[in-house]
């Protein structure tokens, strides 16, 4: 039973949103200091993402755009400032004569969050919009009727506490400050290595036209959205043009074993429509793509990790999925 004077649960909460708030964070936990030397890492490996592909790191052989071929929607991210998505759980409530306890769930996260503008559902609502159809009809349910807004609520509910099984990056989990090139000294908050995105974009959505799940915010802040498609441009650059990019004094010094570059701009577009533009050094050895840097505006605005969903959990432990797809599945 959920109950909310309950301390030990509101501190179960609280401890829940600090892995997983607006969206996951697990990942591997490495000490890198602030060494200069870096490449792909173990916790960059684009083959951590939880989806069967054939990686391939040839610039070459890339196709430099890509659209997914599945529907991905995207619609409200039910913050918890607002509630979060309590009104679907009381309905589901009285439903499933729970006795209250959805909803109860529902109100002691968000009490467990109050004042963190950003906490939600966004990485339910990413997963949901990858994975699920869009809700058109409403159900009535064991007598209660369900909009379709919801069902949108009970299917983000759905995948709320889905976290891909490997991160590709790392979550940057607060202020940090930078080295004389720009790069955040703390390791962590280095993110998303450039070279790891771009794979990702061209062998997911390029090749594959298959979507995955982007937390575009560099800081503390988690904001999962599913990327839909791309479009990059890459041009060859010498190694004093990959210095004077990368802010470097003297010769390439952040991946010793780079021997050839490119400078690449990528615009990639969210399922909300918002499109977001990106810029870097890719860093290559024997035509293959070894690592990257993050350049200009995007050294502080880029992406924190990339996942994939591919199975669903839900957070707030009163929810049955097998109730919420009954459900659905009336809607579409």
């Amino acid at each position: 039973m959920l109950v909310k004077s309950s301390r030990h649960l509101l501190m179960l909460i609280a401890a829940t949103f600090s892995f997983t708030a607006c969206g996951p964070e697990r990942g591997v936990k490495e000490s890198e200091g602030s060494q200069l030397q870096e490449m792909i890492n173990e916790s960059n490996r684009p083959e951590r993402l939880d989806k069967a592909v054939n990686w391939n790191y040839d610039p070459d052989s890339l196709p430099g755009f890509g659209e997914s071929a599945s529907i991905v929607w995207s619609g409200n991210w039910w913050p918890l400032s607002q509630g979060g998505t309590i009104a679907a759980m009381r309905k589901y409530d009285s439903a499933q004569q729970t006795g209250g306890t959805a909803a109860r769930w529902e109100q002691q996260s968000a009490d467990a969050t109050q004042g963190v503008s950003w906490a939600g559902h966004c990485n339910g609502l990413a997963a949901a919009g990858i994975n699920e159809q869009k809700p058109l009809r409403s159900v009535t349910y064991r007598g209660v009727t369900f909009t379709p807004q919801d069902i949108e609520a009970l299917l983000v509910e759905k995948w709320q506490g889905t976290q891909g099984i490997n991160l590709v990056g790392k979550r940057c989990q607060g202020p940090t400050a930078y080295d004389g090139t720009g790069r955040p000294i703390d390791g962590s908050c280095r993110d998303f290595n450039p070279a790891s995105f771009h794979l990702l974009l061209e062998n997911v959505v390029g090749l594959q036209r298959s979507p995955f799940i982007l937390d575009i915010e560099a800081s503390e802040a988690v904001w999962n959205y599913p990327v839909v498609s791309y479009q990059t441009r890459t041009e060859e650059i010498s190694l004093n043009q990959a210095v004077a990019y990368t802010r470097q004094s003297g010769n390439y010094q952040l991946n010793p074993s780079a021997t050839q570059f490119l400078k690449a701009t990528t615009t990639i577009k969210l399922a909300t429509g918002k499109e977001k533009t990106y810029e870097y050094v890719l860093e290559g050895q024997n035509g293959l793509i070894i690592g990257g840097e993050w350049i200009n505006g995007s050294l502080k605005d880029h992406p924190d990790f990339g996942w994939y969903a591919g199975q669903a959990h839900a957070a707030n432990p009163a929810l049955d999925i097998s109730i919420i797809d009954a459900i659905a599945r009336q809607s579409f």
